[in-house]
């Protein structure tokens, strides 16, 4: 029996779109410009969202941990919350 591909042994498969190869660009006479890293941190980042959303929908207080960069948000209770399993905290 030869090697079997991903959706004949898989319950789910999400498809990336990307081409074969991985590349967008030739460069040289060689495929380079991965597509994969770009749509596999689009499609990790709506499965994380849409079960943020589903949770919220279900009454659960959602940790959130906000970007540094913003004014106005302060991170001290994730600290304090997280700290004995964040070692670097």
């Amino acid at each position: 029996e030869g090697q079997k591909k991903l959706y004949e042994i898989a319950d789910l498969v999400l498809d990336n779109c990307v081409p074969p190869g991985d590349g967008m660009l030739q460069i040289g006479g060689e495929l380079t410009g991965a597509a994969s890293t770009i749509s596999g941190c689009f499609i990790v980042n709506l499965m994380a969202t849409e079960a943020m959303k589903i949770a919220t929908e279900h009454g659960v207080k959602l940790p959130v941990y906000f970007s540094q960069n913003i004014d106005g948000f302060d991170n001290e209770s994730l600290y304090k919350r997280y700290e004995k399993r964040i070692k670097h905290l």
